[in-house]
């Protein structure tokens, strides 16, 4: 079975060939897609794995209509995308309240803070700046004010971020 991704892009996959550098820390659209091999009209799609999971939908067989199908249909490379920037605000809360977690109690954590808030940020970064306001979007406010607070503390989480 194939490895198992992250919903965001890491830079291990750049260094693996899996992934152009452009794309790290981008939050890809969803780890769920239909293994499509065959020409349109040819056996439908793969009902059975994802490329990522062994999971079966039903739906497979209308992934070959007109104008693409449903939404659902996609492939590895749509799947892939990252410029959907609302699915960037879930990553970063995540990674923020982890940080939370590690850094203001005694519960066991994967990482330590360091490692939270520093995705955290990265992943604020990488979602930029929009015209529109994100669902939840505040929340990377509170992770750069996190950094600059951690950073006045002499902390160094902040300075590879850039």
């Amino acid at each position: 079975s194939p490895p198992l991704k992250s919903l965001q892009i890491r830079e291990e996959e750049v260094a693996a060939g899996e992934a152009d550098a452009e794309s790290v820390d981008g939050v890809r659209m969803t780890m769920f897609y239909y293994n499509c091999s065959g020409p349109k009209g040819a056996p439908p799609c793969s009902d059975a794995s994802s490329g990522h999971f062994a999971w079966r939908y039903s739906e497979a067989d209308k992934c070959h209509k007109p104008f693409g199908g449903p939404t659902w249909c996609m492939t590895e490379t749509m799947a892939n995308a990252t410029y959907r920037g609302f699915n960037y605000p879930h990553q970063i809360s995540s990674y923020w309240a982890m940080y939370h977690v590690a850094r203001h109690t005694t519960l066991p954590t994967a990482r330590d803070w360091h490692w939270y808030l520093y995705r955290a940020g990265k992943t604020a970064l990488k979602l930029g700046t929009s015209n529109v306001g994100f669902m939840d979007g505040t929340v990377a406010r509170e992770v750069l004010a996190a950094l600059l607070v951690e950073g006045d503390a002499g902390n160094t989480t902040l300075a590879a971020i850039g």
